[in-house]
């Protein structure tokens, strides 16, 4: 399938990416990342797509942001909150 469109969705129970074709008549689900972590805000930089951007919450520990630089492999939490 030749992804042309993506839907990020933030849940409470973690983040998923959706990834469908041009006729919006196939759909691929990948995720969860993040599991267990609310998470409030999952975007892509209009500049740059392969760069992603999640806020969440974890619990105890707080709020978060994170930054995958390629496409979601690999994510990078901020070094002070925010």
């Amino acid at each position: 399938m030749s992804e042309n469109i993506k839907v990020l969705v933030g849940t409470r129970k973690g983040a998923w990416t959706l990834k469908g074709n041009s006729d919006r008549n196939q759909w691929q689900v990948e995720g969860p990342l993040h599991l267990g972590s609310m998470v409030y805000h999952y975007t892509a930089d209009p500049r740059n797509p392969d760069y992603l951007l999640l806020t969440e919450s974890g619990g105890h520990l707080g709020p978060s942001i994170f930054l995958s630089k390629n496409c979601g492999e690999t994510w990078t939490e901020a070094t002070t909150p925010p």
